[in-house]
């Protein structure tokens, strides 16, 4: 990868772990004050923001995880962070209420911004490993065969996006899909060992 694209990458990943840390502290307190405020215990106060951040790192990690060994996200993954960051928005612009709808508004803007931010850094993680993947994957036959076509065509398909299913790629190649999940699985296993 060159220097260039090394350093907007780590940029960016500096830049999503400072906003996450802003957003974690300023989610927690609102957190902990509204719990506090509907009568919990300090204790329990304490763990309830707990559960949503945790909830959404390991969501957010199994993204990360999927997106380095070209692997769809789990279902289970998207909807995690998509409850996390529900609950999270919701819980801010809750606490800002009592002070009108202003203070809601903006009690939610850290969530959101975190949100936003993470999501960009994940689209430059897969397209920069679809880019290296590009200049790394060539397919071989073996000795006195011809490539199958169907095959160097999923390859190039999954070195764009690392995510594609083999339904969209039978799709893509008019392929019923038995034939189009094998060659994406010899697609997948082509690219992971190059």
């Amino acid at each position: 990868m060159p220097l260039g694209d090394r350093l907007i990458r780590m940029a960016m990943t500096l830049a999503v772990l400072v906003l996450a840390t802003m957003s974690f502290v300023v989610s927690y307190r609102h957190a902990y004050a509204l719990a506090l405020s509907l009568g919990e215990d300090r204790t329990t106060a304490r763990m309830i923001p707990l559960t949503v951040d945790l909830m959404l790192l390991a969501s957010a990690l199994s993204g990360l995880f999927c997106l380095r060994y070209g692997l769809p996200q789990p279902r289970l993954a998207r909807l995690a962070l998509l409850l996390g960051i529900g609950a999270t928005i919701a819980v801010n612009v809750a606490h800002g209420l009592e002070h009108g709808i202003r203070a809601a508004l903006f009690g939610g803007w850290p969530a959101i911004a975190l949100v936003i931010s993470f999501e960009l850094m994940l689209w430059v993680v897969a397209a920069s490993r679809s880019l290296d993947r590009r200049t790394i994957v060539t397919v071989e036959a073996p000795a006195g065969e011809e490539q199958d076509p169907h095959l160097l065509a999923a390859v190039e398909i999954l070195a764009r996006d690392a995510t594609t299913t083999a339904k969209a790629i039978g799709r893509e190649l008019d392929l019923p899909y038995e034939k189009a999940r094998l060659l994406t699985k010899e697609a997948r296993a082509l690219i992971a060992s190059a």
